[in-house]
């Protein structure tokens, strides 16, 4: 079943005619190069979600500061959680999507920005410290959203205007909604956020140890 879901997700990834931002999102999100010879850390979570922000700044941050560990793993991050997605196809057979985020659009910019950011960036050298800087400064009540994006991308020196481009571009809403699909058809189904997984097995509360377990396995 997760093999079918993967490939629904490939399909809405890979229209006829492909942008860069298209090609690059499924390329992390499953449908072309997940590293088989790595473990794979996926997380479901959303921007503004006080959980979240805690996990990716903590248990999260603490894995990817272990070098010898961070070999070893491949992120694979899906911003959307806890929203609502739908789609509506017009008489001429363009394609709409609404996307309804739980904390609201400044939630729903913030996933934007975070899927622009893996896919612009497209390794996890350069996107796992921007999104953890972003989390932090929306964690400690730095600023928000809008200003997180710049001031982290200048911090790890990022050229923030691509990533600001993809939010902008109107296939990242499309995107967007293939995480979606992703995300609230897991098997087990996801049931909060963050929900995290090891190699596809539900993360049980001590990522650290699941991972290492995992590595040597």
């Amino acid at each position: 079943m997760r093999a079918m879901l993967q490939l629904a997700l490939a399909a809405m990834l890979f229209p006829l005619s492909m942008s860069a931002t298209a090609t690059s999102a499924a390329a992390h999100f499953g449908a072309l190069r997940k590293d088989e010879q790595k473990v794979k850390v996926e997380v479901f979570y959303e921007t503004h979600c006080p959980a979240c922000q805690a996990f990716i700044t903590g248990e999260l941050a603490q894995l990817w500061a272990d070098a010898e560990i961070r070999e070893h793993v491949q992120p694979l991050l899906y911003p959307f959680g806890n929203g609502a997605a739908s789609t509506d196809v017009s008489d001429q057979g363009t394609t709409s999507y609404t996307l309804t985020c739980q904390h609201g659009e400044s939630e729903c910019q913030g996933n934007l920005m975070h899927i622009c950011a893996i896919t612009q960036l497209n390794d996890p050298a350069r996107f796992m410290p921007l999104i953890m800087c972003m989390e932090s400064f929306l964690k400690t009540g730095m600023g928000t959203i809008s200003e997180a994006g710049p001031s982290c991308a200048t911090e790890n020196g990022i050229d923030w205007n691509p990533i600001q481009d993809c939010v902008a571009n109107p296939n990242t809403q499309r995107d967007m909604y293939a995480i979606a699909f992703y995300s609230n058809h897991l098997e087990p189904v996801r049931q909060y956020v963050p929900w995290v997984t090891v190699d596809g097995l539900h993360e049980t509360g001590n990522l650290l140890q699941e991972v290492c377990a995992a590595i040597i396995a």
